[in-house]
């Protein structure tokens, strides 16, 4: 129920049954994928499934036409950890517009509609540390974006930032209204999973670094945390879980 409830209850799961087709469901899974492990998207997208096979077992639709759709392999190694010269090196191969997201996410451990959803007042740069008070969600086979809480009470949190983030943002953010996103696509929008093919997967071949996922940069910052000396519960706190384990 926890998996139904996180990725799927604010998005797909509001859809009527007749509406999950092939690729509304696929589209929700390529959406899933890039920010959770593949792991998790499997058990959700089993969810699903097992949901519509039920349901054309009760005559209440003709059939399951969310099967067979693309899903991510679980390889043995699911997460990678950039050290802090590769985060440059991906940071300068992205478009300039988005240096300092892949910055902030890295250094700040943010989930994707977390940071997607990061406005200016939620950044104290003389303080320096975020917010994290809100986060986006796709809703699928359609083609808006809903704003919301984080998915659990310990995503509320507040999280420092270095220097090195805070002297890259100050003249981006600084002249902005702070009701602003930080982050919006090149016509002013609200990022998007588009996002991922327009500019994360250019900037991860050019920065030579095939196979990363925006998510990863989350287990980054995670890892950083942890080689700079954090204790347990400062690192479960800034990355938004309920408990060290």
């Amino acid at each position: 129920a926890s998996f139904w409830h996180a990725n799927a209850e604010t998005s797909i799961g509001r859809l009527p049954l007749s509406a999950i087709d092939y690729s509304t469901a696929q589209s929700w899974v390529s959406d899933l994928t890039d920010r959770l492990a593949p792991a998790t998207v499997l058990k959700n997208y089993q969810i699903l499934s097992k949901t519509l096979n039920g349901a054309v077992k009760a005559g209440m639709i003709p059939a399951n036409r969310a099967s067979g759709i693309q899903l991510p392999s679980i390889e043995v190694k699911e997460q990678h950890f950039l050290t802090p010269p590769e985060v440059n090196t991906l940071a300068e191969s992205i478009d300039p517009r988005y240096r300092t997201l892949v910055l902030t996410m890295a250094y700040g451990g943010l989930r994707r509609g977390e940071a997607f959803a990061l406005r200016r007042s939620r950044i104290d740069l003389m303080r320096r540390h975020l917010d994290v008070v809100e986060a986006t969600s796709e809703v699928a086979g359609t083609s808006g974006v809903q704003f919301g809480p984080p998915k659990t009470k310990a995503g509320h949190r507040q999280v420092p930032l270095p220097r090195v983030v805070i002297d890259e943002l100050i003249p981006e953010i600084a002249p902005m209204e702070p009701h602003q996103l930080v982050w919006t696509s090149p016509n002013g929008e609200v990022l998007r999973s588009s996002f991922r093919s327009r500019f994360w997967m250019p900037a991860v071949k050019r920065a030579g670094l095939d196979g990363l996922r925006l998510h990863d940069l989350r287990h980054t910052a995670v890892s950083l945390w942890i080689h700079a000396g954090a204790h347990n519960k400062a690192v479960a706190k800034w990355a938004g879980h309920a408990s060290v384990a």
